[in-house]
């Protein structure tokens, strides 16, 4: 359900039995919509080493109770087709650390909704059957809650720890945290089979309606291994689209720096040599931003606006000469142009050489358009 970030901590609120002065006795009860409060608001300090501190203080307010119930909705609302809700278990056997030491490996029921309530975090819990056989029992279980957690502080040197989403609840006897018991009274929430088993179909689960209770389990829990490995995907489609995008922008951002350039080369050329003036310099760079490869033609295809007295005693030659030195910057231009194209469908020459390779390659195979420029 979530990914934590670096440095971040899962804290289970199960405390040893020789540390149980923060449980709290008092009855467990649900209120007519069937909530129950899970983790109450405050400061909680317990051992936990982290770096050169021995102890941590996990916190609980408001302001983060409500983000852990904002994320767990957006995972809800990311899951439509899957079960709605995160499971609950007898101990923590979902904590990768930790979880050999609980036997009861199933989930026996889930929450399916969350709230902020005045002073603590609520959930709506729903036991399976074999869930309420441990309720029945005459061990007293508690809510545990098993969530993420990031820095966020200190308290008199001490590091403060606040959760930002819940990962799972845990039954347990021995809780850190002051919540109450789950069995004190009678009102328990067991969804019964008949309830069950149709919700599940609707999810594309499809039992016997005298399935047993493992049975049920086994399906909850690849249901919830599915949506597991299916957000997983999810996170690593979303970092290939980040990749491609990123990749995507380098590679226009060197085409624009090609078009640049080549803008500047062209512009720099047509003043020097008549075609324009400094004054139209600033309209050509805009047409050039615009549409390089046809507003590139048109301005190789200027005349020199530089006039000369004729001298009769001198041939004509000259002109003929600028003339053909213009008609093969043009013919050249758009050889250049439509190879580099060509070469960039292929997918082969990356875009930032492919004019390079594009120019050589014309003037190796039209020697004759390259010897007319010399005629300047």
């Amino acid at each position: 359900m979530t990914t934590l970030p670096k440095g971040g901590l899962i804290l289970c609120n199960e405390e040893p039995i020789n540390q149980i002065e923060l449980t709290n006795e008092k009855e467990f009860s649900l209120d007519e919509e069937g909530w129950a409060m899970v983790a109450p608001f405050g400061d909680r300090k317990y051992p936990h080493q982290v770096g050169n501190h021995k102890f941590i203080i996990q916190r609980l307010t408001k302001e983060s109770a409500l983000e852990v119930v904002n994320a767990f909705a957006s995972f809800v609302g990311k899951a439509k087709r899957f079960f709605r809700g995160a499971p609950m278990y007898v101990g923590h056997p979902d904590d990768p650390k930790t979880g050999h030491q609980y036997p009861n490996k199933e989930p026996v029921g889930v929450f399916r909704d969350m709230k902020v309530g005045e002073d603590g975090l609520y959930v709506r819990p729903v036991f399976t059957d074999k869930g309420g056989e441990f309720l029945n029992s005459d061990t007293k279980w508690f809510p545990s809650v098993r969530w993420p957690v990031r820095e966020s502080g200190d308290k008199d040197g001490v590091p403060v720890y606040e959760p930002f989403n819940l990962t799972s609840i845990g039954m347990v006897r021995n809780p850190n945290l002051p919540t109450e018991m789950f069995n004190a009274k009678q009102e328990i929430n067991i969804m019964e089979k008949k309830l069950l088993i149709p919700l599940l179909s609707q999810l594309g689960l499809t039992l016997a309606n005298d399935a047993p209770d493992e049975a049920i389990s086994a399906s909850v829990l690849a249901l919830a291994n599915e949506v597991k490995t299916k957000t997983a995907r999810i996170t690593a489609l979303e970092a290939e689209v980040a990749a491609v995008k990123t990749r995507a922008d380098a590679a226009e951002l060197t085409l624009a720096n090609d078009r640049k350039e080549k803008a500047s080369t062209l512009l720099a050329e047509r003043i020097k040599s008549g075609a324009i003036t400094e004054a139209e310099k600033p309209l050509w760079d805009k047409r050039l931003e615009r549409d390089l490869v046809n507003e590139s033609v048109a301005l190789l295809a200027l005349p020199s606006k530089i006039k000369t007295i004729e001298n009769k005693d001198v041939s004509g030659a000259r002109d003929r000469a600028v003339k053909t030195v213009n008609e093969a910057e043009v013919k050249i231009l758009a050889l250049v142009n439509t190879r580099q194209a060509e070469l960039m469908a292929t997918g082969k020459t990356a875009p930032e050489v492919a004019y390079r390779v594009a120019y050589n390659q014309i003037q190796s195979e039209n020697p004759a358009l390259f010897d007319a420029l010399s005629a300047k």
